[in-house]
């Protein structure tokens, strides 16, 4: 890869702030609150519902596009399987990136070179990753409490909606649905009623192979050559970084 990995994922960081606008961040949640799974009343016969049933299982994904922007797909198997993916724009070409973190370890991967490397204290402090993880998460949504209902339009289509309330964030959130009561949009509402731009948004469960892709890519270590091993190869094989963070 040509561009520098540094000024790579400060590009990728700036296209996820808008996220982290909507997404409840849990880095404050209570300790001694009763982690169950099971859904609050405050969403029963809603529409919001079966969303809420999956975030509430804690193995959760959703894609989420601001208009105009890169779409961001952030994924979640527990508390130590957590994985973000976007598009960048560097020098007039998109790149992807993911950020993904496995146990104790944080991993920053390069689909396109199939190649990935573990970052390092100094990334891990300087970018604040560990905090990413927990700025995106939906996981607050489950804690709202209902606002009200009713049809929007937006853009000359008629929507039905939610308002939910996070006492946390003290944010809330619009849920858009379509006429199949499918949630295809959130947005902010502002304290005088008007919204934000929404967000299109989709949530399902977690693919239980979605944590599998290191298995087909190589490891690039951050020394100046790197030992990398095929998952269909036994033979171990020496590459030089300047592909990955050149």
């Amino acid at each position: 890869m040509k561009t520098n990995l540094k000024r790579y994922i400060a590009l990728f960081l700036a296209a996820l702030m808008v996220l982290a606008l909507f997404a409840g961040c849990d880095k404050n949640k209570d300790e001694d609150e009763d982690d169950s799974s099971k859904v609050s009343s405050e969403f029963e016969g809603k529409l919001l519902e079966p969303y809420i049933e999956i975030i509430s299982t804690n193995s959760y994904t959703y894609e989420a596009t601001q208009s105009g922007g890169k779409p961001v797909t952030y994924a979640k198997d527990g508390d130590d399987k957590i994985l973000i993916t976007t598009t960048s724009t560097v020098e007039d070409s998109d790149y992807t990136l993911t950020i993904m973190k496995l146990s104790d370890k944080i991993y920053i991967v390069v689909p396109a070179e199939k190649a990935y490397t573990e970052a390092s204290e100094a990334e891990i402090e300087k970018y604040n990753l560990e905090n990413l993880f927990s700025s995106l998460t939906l996981d607050n949504f489950a804690n709202s409490s209902f606002v009200g209902d009713g049809t929007t339009t937006y853009k000359d289509v008629e929507y039905k909606y939610e308002d939910y309330y996070n006492a946390l964030s003290q944010i809330t959130n619009r849920f858009f649905f379509d006429d199949d009561d499918n949630l295809v949009m959130v947005a902010n509402v502002k304290s005088n009623g008007k919204i934000k731009s929404p967000n299109s948004i989709k949530i399902y469960a977690t693919n239980s192979n979605t944590f599998d892709i290191l298995k087909d890519y190589s490891l690039v270590s951050q020394d100046s050559t790197a030992t990398t091993k095929a998952s269909d190869s036994n033979q171990t094989t020496t590459a030089s970084t300047t592909s990955l963070i050149g």
